[in-house]
């Protein structure tokens, strides 16, 4: 989480409006597709990682908001949670 928080501050001092990069995490998921080995199946370590992005990209996304003073992002993103792009 505090990687998280760290990324979002230098997203935020940078001048970035979202907190996702899309091109980015496919980028990852790729390189995790074709490093994994097992035992844990394909489907279930993406889904994995896709949650960790999601739950880091909530997290920036309300630090954000506190930054802005709104103490909560625009919003929902397509699972009714904060929409962290926001």
């Amino acid at each position: 989480a505090r990687l998280a928080r760290e990324a979002g501050q230098a997203k935020a001092d940078a001048g970035r409006r979202g907190v996702r990069d899309a091109e980015r995490e496919r980028e990852v998921l790729l390189r995790i597709s074709m490093a994994n080995e097992g035992p844990l199946p394909q489907a279930d370590l993406l889904a994995l990682y896709r949650r960790l992005f999601s739950a880091t990209r909530s997290l920036e996304a309300r630090d954000r908001a506190q930054r802005r003073g709104t103490g909560h992002p625009a919003r929902p993103d397509r699972d009714g949670r904060p929409d962290p792009s926001a």
